[in-house]
């Protein structure tokens, strides 16, 4: 027997059922919704052992919010549909789209070890908050309390996501 093994990203979660016909929502992690498509594998584990093909994805605008919408072949009815509630979507890296130089993805700064130019450890990144202009490194320091850093230039000076550290040239003045 052979394993499927396939290293995976979590692009969203599936929510409640939309309508009778086997549709529903799903709240998207991605900075690159667009890039999935009608058509598209997507998987219900990380070993990508559950795959489902997207019959249909659209979004609606609902009280200023705009939601998404996926209906997968095969999913027919509302009860379909509510038995994939709660559970993670992921899109095998294969299929996912090339980032620009210097960008990242979340789950690929979670756990890197940051340190200041001059080599002190800093912490570890625990958390990356997502915010309109600027994404914030969480860091626990090595004693326990929380460090958050923005993601400019100005305090970032190099990201090493194979050997997971970062290097600081300085820690935000407010800390």
């Amino acid at each position: 027997m052979s394993e499927n093994i396939v290293s995976t990203r979590a692009i969203g979660v599936i929510g409640k059922p939309h309508g009778n016909k086997g549709e529903m929502y799903v709240l998207m992690f991605t900075d690159y919704p667009k890039t999935i498509k009608k058509g598209s594998w997507l998987y219900l584990d990380e070993n990508c052992i559950k795959k489902v093909k997207i019959e249909n994805i659209r979004e609606i605008i609902f009280k200023g919010k705009t939601r998404t919408i996926f209906k997968f072949l095969g999913f027919n009815n509302r009860q379909d549909a509510e038995g994939l509630r709660g559970l993670l979507l992921y899109r095998s890296l294969k299929a996912q789209p090339k980032l620009k130089k210097d960008s990242y993805w979340v789950d690929e700064l979670m756990d890197c070890f940051v340190y200041l130019r001059e080599g002190k450890e800093i912490g570890r990144v625990i958390e990356v908050e997502k915010f309109a202009y600027n994404d914030n490194l969480v860091i626990r320091d090595t004693a326990k309390k929380i460090i958050i850093v923005p993601m400019f230039e100005e305090y970032i000076e190099d990201i090493n996501i194979k050997k997971k550290k970062i290097i600081l040239k300085k820690v935000p003045e407010y800390i």
